[in-house]
Formats: structure tokens, C-alpha cells, sequence
């Protein structure tokens, strides 16, 4: 299994939905509908409605094209707001009302999508180095869904030294786990978890694995940009 590649299309994926969040709340405050993008702007509605979905990727010179759009309707919004996020003091709408009061509210909400640059420039600069996106619960509360962690893949020692690591993990089948190792069961065997008992879990909290390789946890990317060494994590 590719863990980057992996990596990359949930990257693409999140980056997608957040555009089309943006995307979608300056259309509301602009009072288009889509069939009225294409009217008056030869937008087809496909294309909103899949900018809005996140089923296609809003480019920079399509978000150069609603910057246009969207100044003609009265809002001032940038290109890298509609991005990234960025700067959403920016945005303004002549003689906004208290009927849109909930949707200016969203738009100081500002996406964690620099956390991109922050993995790829872990990756990059360290050999045999992985990293995955948190998407469950069990090892709530030190790292939530959404988060992302990396770290280097253990070379020149056993994995029975990581018991009681923080390990991203791949399986001798290619299942990539992010889970704390318990204990060693023999050969490549090892028992692995979760600390959330409460967590609500597809698979066994505890469980043995065949380990094929293993990074102990070094970095972790939260949610709204801390970016730390969870050098406590250990028991």
C-alpha cells in the first residue's frame, strides 16, 4: 500500500470540500443560484454544484474567474480566501443584514489547510518517513479525527522495542493502523489499541497484528495548526 499516496488524495479530498464550503457560502451571500451563475455568468450549474460537493477541485484560475463573479454581485473577496482560507476580514458585502448575521459568522471559520505544506515538508525531508490523517476515536483525547501525525519508520532495531509507543503501523496484509502497541506476542505478532474506552469503534479495541513496519508518533499536526512533538506520549 502507498501510504503518501494515500496521504495525497485525502489531502485533495478535505482541500476540495473546504473550497466548495467557501465557494457555496459566497454564492448564498451573493443571492445566486446556480442556474443564475449560468445565465449571467456561463458558469454551468454542474460545475458549481461540484466545486460545492467536493467532487471537483476548485483551481486557482477558476477561483481567479469568481473573484471576478462574485466583485460584480458587490463582494470583495480574494483568491486566497476562496483557497485557502486566508484573510476572511477581507471579505464584504454592501449592506449585509441581520438575515445573513450566521453566515458571516462562518466566514471568520478558517480551514486548517496549511497543514498540507507542514506534512509534505515532514515527508520530504526525512527518509522513510509516513503519515496518516486520524479517523477515529480511540485515541481520543490526545489526538482527535482530523488530526494528522508522522514519523520515521523504525530501521536497525526490533519492533519490540516500540511497545508502548504511538505507532503508525502497516500490516503484513498492507492496513495501515495508527494505535498505541500493547504488548509482543512472538515473531512480528504484537497486540495493539486504543486508549478511549469509549470510543465507537469498527474494529476490537485490542487486537493482535502481524507488523510489517512501524514509525513511532513524532509529529503531530492538530486541528487549528499546533503543530507539536508529542514527546509525553509514552507511558
Amino acid at each position: 500500500m502507498n501510504i503518501n499516496a494515500n496521504m495525497d488524495k485525502a489531502f485533495k479530498r478535505k482541500l476540495a470540500l473546504e473550497r466548495g464550503k467557501r465557494v457555496k457560502l459566497i454564492r448564498t451571500l451573493a443571492n445566486l443560484t446556480r442556474k443564475e451563475m449560468f445565465e449571467k455568468y456561463s458558469i454551468n450549474p454542474n460545475t458549481t454544484h461540484a466545486w460545492e460537493k467536493g467532487t471537483n477541485l476548485l483551481t486557482e484560475k477558476k477561483a481567479i474567474n469568481l473573484v471576478e463573479v462574485f466583485t460584480q454581485e458587490g463582494i470583495a473577496v480574494t483568491k486566497e480566501w476562496l483557497l485557502y482560507g486566508e484573510n476572511p476580514e477581507s471579505i464584504n458585502k454592501f449592506n449585509l443584514d441581520d438575515k445573513t448575521q450566521d453566515l458571516k459568522d462562518i466566514i471568520h471559520i478558517k480551514g486548517d489547510l496549511k497543514i498540507l505544506d507542514e506534512v509534505n515538508y515532514f515527508r520530504h525531508n526525512n527518509l522513510n518517513s509516513v503519515s496518516a490523517m486520524i479517523s477515529d476515536e480511540a485515541l481520543f483525547p490526545l489526538f482527535c479525527v482530523g488530526d494528522y501525525v508522522g514519523g520515521v519508520n523504525t530501521i536497525g532495531k526490533s519492533l519490540n522495542e516500540l511497545v508502548g509507543e504511538f505507532c503508525i503501523i502497516t500490516t503484513k496484509d498492507g492496513k495501515v493502523l495508527i494505535k498505541k502497541i500493547l504488548s509482543y506476542k512472538g515473531k512480528n505478532d504484537f497486540l495493539v489499541g486504543g486508549i478511549n474506552p469509549f470510543a465507537n469503534l469498527n474494529d476490537p479495541h485490542y487486537f493482535t497484528c502481524t507488523i510489517q513496519s512501524a514509525a513511532t508518533i513524532t509529529r503531530h499536526w492538530c486541528l487549528g495548526m499546533i503543530s507539536k512533538r508529542p514527546e509525553t506520549l509514552k507511558s
